[in-house]
């Protein structure tokens, strides 16, 4: 993988949304804590409501004081998502404006000969699709995502140890297989998109010629539909197999995921109540260790999933920036192009033509 690319999106972003970058962060750090905090207000409230069922003199004064910060945190929880949602859409905004910019001077300063190599368009292709902002936010997400999952993680970690060491151990194998497993679907989804935009971009083609008004005169004048309806299904048919095919691979790995998952929870389950059993737990911590089980496991296999789109992610980054470093000097040298004049001053005269089609040695 190659993180020169990572590192320059990095560096783009900065220099574009630098202060909105820093509130992104202190969101996330935040937002990695409120688990672990949510967890031990829920382990008191259940312990305080314990107390109260055993013992109806009990003073209700603390259960009361623990309901109105339950009550805060779900509001400081949906605020948080709603400031994240509006900086990420800001910071999306710049970035289309400003990579966009940058897409059309390279584009305006490249040769119109570049337009005509098929490979050239491809590429062209799959960095036009879709918005620049949001991919190349992607990787900043993502890494964020990964720190505050890891916080996350390193708190309940923190919390289940000091329930018993076996829960934290077995919360962090469930990482491993979905580590592995996100990976090798992240470069296939990619790959599958990068070769298929040729033959995509031909389907799209041929369904226009024969549902655009004046292409479809000229194919019922020379008796053509057949012809092409036929060499439509052929490319379709030939994406969506693929297609299909990645995502049957897909959902048979997300089912062995979810299985291993289940038997892990099982495992801490089965942990959880012997300790209960025993006299070693309280009712608000037994409650408290299931929720920050499935909470560890969600963060460490979203650490996994996160991992895995980088090389997903980077793989764009680098069609990106290598669009935007193509060196028009290595196809057309000084000697081939001539600026146009400023002013006319005899009108335009043609001598000597000669012409090059792409990937050719030739003249013609």
């Amino acid at each position: 993988m190659r993180h020169k690319y990572f590192r320059k999106t990095v560096r783009l972003v900065w220099k574009v949304c630098g202060i909105r970058v820093l509130l992104a962060c202190g969101i996330n750090i935040i937002d990695g804590l409120l688990p672990l905090t949510s967890i031990i207000l829920l382990q008191s409230i259940v312990n305080e409501l314990t107390s109260i069922l055993s013992n109806p003199n009990y003073d209700f004064d603390s259960i009361l004081v623990l309901l109105i910060i339950q009550f805060i945190l779900l509001v400081v929880t949906s605020m948080i998502g709603s400031i994240d949602s509006i900086n990420s859409a800001n910071m999306e905004a710049k970035l289309d404006y400003y990579v966009g910019l940058l897409v059309i001077q390279k584009s305006i300063s490249l040769p119109l000969a570049y337009f005509e190599d098929a490979e050239f368009y491809h590429h062209l292709g799959r960095i036009t699709k879709g918005g620049y902002g949001n991919k190349l936010l992607s990787p900043i997400k993502t890494m964020l995502g990964i720190i505050k999952s890891s916080i996350t993680m390193i708190s309940l970690f923190s919390f289940l140890w000091m329930i018993h060491w076996s829960l934290g151990i077995l919360s962090i194998l469930s990482a491993f297989p979905t580590l592995i497993i996100q990976t090798k679907f992240g470069r296939e989804r990619f790959q599958l998109i990068r070769f298929q935009t040729p033959a995509a971009r031909e389907a799209n083609y041929t369904s226009a010629l024969l549902t655009n008004r004046q292409s479809a005169k000229e194919i019922r004048i020379f008796n053509l539909g057949e012809f092409f309806k036929e060499r439509w299904k052929k490319r379709f048919l030939l994406n969506s197999r693929n297609m299909l095919k990645l995502n049957k691979k897909q959902d048979i790995a997300r089912i062995l995921l979810d299985s291993i998952t289940a038997l892990l929870f099982g495992i801490c389950a089965y942990i959880v109540v012997s300790l209960l059993k025993v006299g070693k737990m309280t009712i608000g911590e037994f409650i408290s260790t299931a929720q920050g089980i499935h909470s560890a496991q969600a963060s460490i296999n979203g650490i996994s999933t996160n991992l895995a789109k980088i090389y997903e992610i980077n793989l764009y980054l680098i069609d990106l920036f290598e669009y935007l470093e193509y060196n028009d000097e290595q196809k057309f040298t000084k000697e081939t192009r001539n600026l146009f004049p400023s002013y006319l001053q005899k009108g335009i005269f043609i001598t000597s033509v000669a012409l090059i089609f792409s990937h050719h040695s030739k003249y013609t």
